[in-house]
């Protein structure tokens, strides 16, 4: 099972005048982004193969530069295209209330821009932000997301746990996923 990982966060604030940029932005790569992302045991199983992309924490800022956006994306875009023949699902860890030059929500664009590449069934598990922006689109995209329950985030590693679990979930046994007023409830 072959498993491709990214985290790209940002909170942005359209009335701050900075613009965040490269050095606003807290950047990992492969091994070392895996220390960022709160997956505790997992993945720790013989038959799982992690491919971390990348882990991008640009905290709150202001509105992102396109450029800097374009770099984010396109490292997570070519990994997946560089691996697509053997992926089994996409773990992403998003805030949900990104903004970016040009574009509006990198969260939105993003995974847009995967279903592109990896077409309707591959599973996409969403762990984010409870305020983060969801659309009808988005959401259509995403086969699960997950948000924070608790404010201040003290259930962020949980929540991230209980979001990989559902993908491996889904993988090894796939399954239309349709929300439940359980699922609504908890």
């Amino acid at each position: 099972m072959k498993i491709l990982l990214a985290k790209f966060q940002l909170e942005a604030n359209e009335h701050v005048p900075m613009k965040c940029d490269m050095e606003d932005v807290a950047i990992s790569y492969g091994k070392d982004a895996l220390a960022h992302m709160q997956l505790g045991n997992v993945f720790d199983e013989s038959d799982i193969q992690l491919v971390p992309v990348i882990c991008a924490d640009a905290a709150c800022s202001g509105v992102m530069k396109y450029q800097c956006f374009e770099y984010i994306e396109n490292r997570i875009l070519n990994s997946i295209r560089e691996n697509l023949s053997d992926l089994d699902g996409i773990y992403l860890h998003l805030h949900g209330a990104s903004y970016v030059e040009k574009i509006g929500s990198g969260e939105h664009h993003l995974l847009r821009e995967i279903r592109k590449i990896v077409g309707p069934y591959l599973p996409i598990a969403i762990s984010c932000d409870p305020h983060g922006n969801l659309t009808k689109e988005y959401v259509e995209n995403a086969t699960y997301i997950r948000s924070y329950r608790q404010a201040p985030h003290t259930d962020i590693a949980e929540t991230v746990q209980k979001v990989c679990k559902e993908l491996l979930n889904q993988i090894r046994s796939p399954k239309n996923m349709a929300m439940s007023q359980q699922t609504v409830d908890k």
